[in-house]
């Protein structure tokens, strides 16, 4: 199961690539805040293991992105490896923000930064949110035979996908909503709604 048409996760995106900041600041955030990065394509390679899809190239870090290529699996477990990065990424930034207030200021800077790192990585990149959606269709394509009860199953789960997806995309797209991603997250925690 080698071919093209088997493969999914193919795609770098570097998801600041000419971003007014890093352009402003003349730095590649994938430097910058590479840990995120490292996190994202990690939660991709751990959702692989998990949906049992077998991984044939995983690149973790490049000035370029990340990817992890793997065998195409069922539409539930392709979603679950899209969007695992999400969940795990804000999971540790949410867990590292608690913390950080606890901690001397070297300490407290350093979880901070990688909360940072960790919620604006943790946004599917545009490659990830088309993987989800093509797996869902393909799922569909595969039940099209079925007539009106497949119709009147995937009618519901497209559109509670594509609702869910919405926000990601929107959040995708718009780079700096990545870093009001974070300051979310921060206020949340600072206001006690997420603490453990």
């Amino acid at each position: 199961m080698t071919s093209d048409d088997a493969l999914e996760g193919r795609e770098n995106e570097d998801v600041f690539e000419g971003y007014f900041l890093s352009r402003a600041l003349n730095v590649n955030f994938n430097y910058l805040f590479f840990p995120g990065l490292v996190m994202h394509e990690l939660a991709h390679y751990a959702a692989c293991v998990i949906a049992g899809s077998r991984v044939f190239e995983t690149v973790l870090w490049s000035p370029r992105g990340g990817h992890v290529v793997h065998t195409r699996v069922r539409a539930s477990s392709s979603v679950l490896i899209s969007l695992f990065p999400f969940f795990l990424n804000n999971f540790l930034a949410v867990l590292l923000l608690q913390d950080a207030a606890a901690q001397d200021a070297a300490v407290g800077f350093a979880f901070l930064w990688l909360a940072f790192s960790f919620a604006i990585y943790s946004i599917p990149s545009v490659p990830d949110l088309k993987n989800s959606v093509d797996a869902v269709k393909r799922s569909y394509t595969k039940r099209r035979g079925f007539g009106l009860a497949a119709t009147l199953f995937y009618i519901p789960l497209f559109a509670i996908h594509y609702i869910l997806l919405l926000p990601l995309l929107f959040f995708s797209r718009h780079r700096t909503l990545r870093i009001v991603w974070f300051l979310m997250l921060y206020a949340a925690v600072s206001g006690g709604m997420l603490s453990a």
